[in-house]
């Protein structure tokens, strides 16, 4: 069951299944400015962070898909997560792809909470 929350201008998502977990929080822009910035907020000590190309561009590929699926027009800009056992990018896509989804449900002010 996944989570949701605002922190400023970042909507954010986290998922947990078992033996892997993951955080993302994303800022939209409201146009293209280039590839989105990546920050980690916590390093996975035990299996290691996917490279930041790989989480750029899973987010990107979720957000661009959750974009036609609801008829939304959002745009990564900036990208902050953590993760655990996810060095495919697995739960990062898919906290994406589900923050886009809650917006397009919900908008921005019902945002915070659980799904």
């Amino acid at each position: 069951m996944p989570s949701f929350s605002r922190s400023g201008e970042f909507y954010g998502a986290s998922l947990i299944t078992g033996p892997s977990s993951a955080l993302v929080r994303v800022r939209f822009s409201p146009e293209h400015v280039g590839p989105p910035i990546v920050n980690v907020l916590a390093a996975d000590a035990r299996f290691g962070n996917p490279p930041d190309r790989d989480v750029a561009s899973a987010v990107a590929d979720a957000v661009q898909q959750a974009n036609g699926d609801f008829d939304t027009r959002l745009i990564p800009a900036e990208i902050a997560y953590q993760c655990d056992n996810d060095g495919l990018c697995y739960l990062i896509r898919r906290c994406a792809y589900i923050i886009v989804r809650r917006i397009a449900e919900v908008g921005d002010d019902e945002f915070i909470g659980v799904a």
